[in-house]
């Protein structure tokens, strides 16, 4: 074995010559030693931060409104059925959305403004949580927002009354201005006619709560989807969809049966056990087409770590 040309006997012996007594043994263990690798300290990586186990994960579609935020509770959405006018539909519009989610085993908060003829709020006083609130005055506003401040696990549905443009331009800035602060966002599905005053009360509305999400119901009792020429055609129509809005035909349901619910302020799922089978044959029929259509505009992804399904 040699190092830089000299047998280890010889590196040894002028070792010794310069009064180093270091052996032909002691250099060659030195040597071996060099050769080995030098290991090297372990590097330490932070692990990556973890997501807290209540935290979920949202997959939105359409007007998939639950929202993230930090601790994962979930802030419930807010459904807003407007129209801005007698006879347009938002009466059963208001009472298929609150049947859907309750079918869906949704917990329900539902608010009537129509004070003069609350039907959805009778209809639905015993099985859903139901406050009767005059949205024309402040104080209709504030009791509002705390009760959706309050119950934070329930989804709202809001009944909009006819005359409730005026309320709206007065105080619906005081629900705009409040939906980050309750963690809910808020979704409006206008119901129309084929009249032009339902999309003028739209574009008014849509200037005085610019955080609600607009969608549009062309109501199924004024004819098809393709006699609704007006909006179908209309600037309006490109620009609601153009912020990532739905435009649906909301199913007509007959008029015997419709009569029926109305006259008896029964719900749906009362009418299902109460009406005759006639009746609800044409109610089962309808409740299907409702489904597919609310299925459209609600339909969510909740996942958590367990890859299990939430609910609206």
């Amino acid at each position: 074995m040699r190092k830089r040309g000299y047998t280890l006997e010889q590196v040894s012996e002028v070792l010794r010559g310069k009064g180093l007594d270091i052996t032909e043994r002691t250099l060659r263990n030195y040597l071996q030693q060099r050769k080995r690798p030098v290991k090297k300290a372990p590097v330490i990586q932070e692990p990556p931060p973890r997501r807290p186990k209540s935290q979920v994960m949202v997959i939105q579609t359409s007007i998939n409104l639950e929202i993230r935020y930090e601790g994962g509770v979930m802030a419930k959405p807010i459904y807003l059925i407007g129209g801005r006018k007698g006879g347009v539909g938002k009466s059963i519009v208001s009472m298929a959305l609150v049947d859907y989610l309750h079918e869906l085993g949704t917990d329900v908060l539902l608010i009537d403004s129509d004070t003069s003829n609350p039907d959805v709020g009778r209809a639905y006083q015993d099985s859903v949580e139901t406050k009767l609130l005059d949205l024309d005055v402040n104080d209709g506003w504030i009791t509002l927002i705390n009760s959706c401040a309050d119950r934070p696990d329930k989804t709202v549905v809001i009944n909009g009354a006819a005359r409730d443009g005026h309320g709206v331009r007065k105080y619906g800035q005081m629900l705009n201005d409040s939906l980050p602060e309750l963690k809910r966002r808020l979704a409006t599905l206008w119901v129309i006619n084929r009249q032009r005053d339902s999309l003028e009360m739209l574009e008014d509305f849509m200037a005085e709560i610019s955080q609600s999400a607009v969608h549009i119901l062309r109501n199924g009792y004024f004819g098809e989807t393709e006699k609704f020429e007006l909006y179908n055609h209309s600037e309006l129509r490109k620009r609601i969809e153009g912020r990532g809005g739905k435009s649906v035909t909301f199913p007509d349901l007959g008029d015997r049966v419709s009569d029926a619910i109305y006259s008896e302020s029964m719900s749906i799922a009362g009418a299902m056990k109460e009406l005759p089978i006639g009746n609800r044959a044409e109610l089962v029929r309808w409740r299907g087409e409702i489904r597919k259509t609310l299925d459209e505009l609600i339909k969510r992804v909740v996942i958590d770590k367990n890859n299990k399904t939430g609910k609206p």
